[in-house]
């Protein structure tokens, strides 16, 4: 019988690695390209892409995990009934109910990391991207260069442009500034530049080399121009201000001594994920059986629909909860319980109600 386990276990976590895999790629590009464009308009550094983008993977772990499940068990074993595997099963004495048992323990293992990630370190994950994007409006007057493109600073007073930047974003050619100073406009423009930190203060330099300064005041006609061989501008620091959080960012502590519904379905929606995975994995047990003949993926389509329709009707009494039209004392917990009730109809219209209340008595079938 462990034999039978193991293989059964195998099956389902090949495939969930699979499909998991397939899920992050699918999340992970279109995060990818919004960065991207934020770090193309200036907005973001381009060495904290990668960062922010770990951070990000980590935070929808708990989100994407469950529903990877859920389609895993559905692929195996479709595979399975498709291969004639599970008739072979049968006629060894390993029944439904034991079958059943090996989802039910690997379905809670996987709540488990589901949980832990929830409850903890999607919210670190989540305040520690916030922590970044703080730091990145405070770094400097300069934020997000990109070769070939005007940057505006962060006050809004100047202009940056720079041809050619070097990878480690360092070293610059061609480059052109422009800054507002009281009642006067400040222009530079040089052949070469680096930025370099002050070993002593710690403060930034834009270090520019090989070109000219000039200086005038609108409406007056004179200007003053000087050619220097070496110049540095000041970086200027601004100090970290905490930005709003969002409620995805909050520790579980504070959501636990929170009074505020929106915080509370936060809490309860952390919660539910693990209770979401077990559902979805009983439930892919009696979906994902099928002929040889059908295939695999005959009943993968109902199956998708099932779980959009329980994500969509989550979400809808989230919202519900939020805004006070569902009582406290309710939550959004009676999502989960119909669907229990659901899983339950779909056991005794597909194995019968005296198989599905033996299963339950923890009977052999």
């Amino acid at each position: 019988m462990m034999i039978i386990n193991r293989y059964i276990m195998k099956e389902v976590l090949v495939t969930l690695l699979g499909v998991l895999v397939i899920l992050f790629l699918i999340y992970l590009s279109t995060r990818f390209i919004q960065f991207l464009e934020a770090a193309a308009a200036g907005m973001l550094p381009t060495n904290v892409v990668l960062t922010l983008l770990g951070l990000k993977t980590l935070s929808a772990l708990a989100d994407l995990l469950p529903y990877s499940l859920y389609i895993a068990v559905l692929l195996a074993f479709g595979r399975l009934y498709k291969d004639s595997e599970m008739v072979a099963l049968a006629a060894c004495g390993i029944g439904t109910r034991k079958i059943v048992r090996v989802i039910i323990g690997f379905s809670t293992m996987t709540a488990v990391i589901v949980g832990v990630t929830s409850l903890y370190f999607a919210p670190w994950a989540e305040e520690q991207s916030s922590r970044i994007r703080d730091q990145v409006r405070a770094s400097s007057e300069i934020v997000g260069l990109a070769p070939g493109r005007f940057s505006e600073s962060v006050d809004g007073n100047g202009v940056f442009f720079a041809e050619e930047i070097s990878r480690d974003g360092q070293s610059l050619r061609n480059i052109f500034i422009q800054a507002n100073r009281d009642k006067s406009v400040e222009t530079l423009s040089s052949e070469h530049g680096a930025f370099v930190t002050d070993p002593e203060t710690g403060s930034r330099f834009l270090v520019l080399k090989n070109g000219y300064r000039y200086e005038w005041q609108p409406g007056v006609p004179q200007v003053n121009i000087v050619q220097f061989e070496e110049h540095g501008v000041l970086l200027r620091e601004r100090e970290v201000e905490k930005s709003t959080r969002r409620h995805e960012a909050r520790a579980t502590d504070t959501l636990l001594a929170s009074d505020d519904r929106t915080e509370i379905a936060e809490l309860q929606r952390r919660v539910s994920m693990p209770v979401i995975t077990i559902l979805l994995g009983l439930l892919a047990v009696p979906l994902s059986r099928t002929s040889p003949r059908r295939g695999r993926y005959a009943k993968l389509f109902t199956a998708i629909l099932i779980l959009v329709i329980y994500s969509n009707i989550l979400g809808v009494a989230q919202s519900w909860f939020e805004r006070g039209v569902t009582p406290q004392s309710l939550g959004f917990w009676w999502v989960h319980v119909v669907f229990l009730v659901f899983v339950l109809i779909v056991y005794v219209r597909q194995m019968g109600l005296t198989w599905t209340i033996r299963v339950l008595a923890g009977k052999d079938v």
